[in-house]
């Protein structure tokens, strides 16, 4: 959350400039409210998924399937290398599911 407060909170605020220069007062509005909101939040990290291992190593065996896609490019892939973006097609569904049931 400290991340996101750091990385936010200069973006709101050059925007906050910006729009007071140009009187926009709704704009004005909307950015201190979302000011207020990043400054006011306690820090507390989301608790970790039930199924974190499960997605980490899914993620870890798709690097070397995204590798294959990307260097495909536009050419017709063979019969392996489609077999292995079918598998990639399954462990993103599973990363999927395992994300939802929380």
């Amino acid at each position: 959350m400290f991340l996101l407060f750091t990385h936010v909170r200069p973006q709101v605020e050059e925007k906050l400039a910006g729009a007071t220069e140009a009187k926009k007062a709704n704009m004005v509005e909307n950015l201190t409210k979302r000011k207020e909101l990043v400054e006011s939040s306690d820090g507390k990290f989301l608790p970790p998924l039930k199924a974190e291992a499960h997605i980490a190593k899914a993620r870890t065996e798709m690097i070397p399937l995204k590798k294959i896609e990307a260097a495909a490019g536009g050419r017709l892939m063979t019969i392996k290398e489609t077999a292995a973006m079918g598998k990639l097609l399954d462990l993103e569904e599973e990363i999927a599911r395992l994300e939802l049931n929380r």
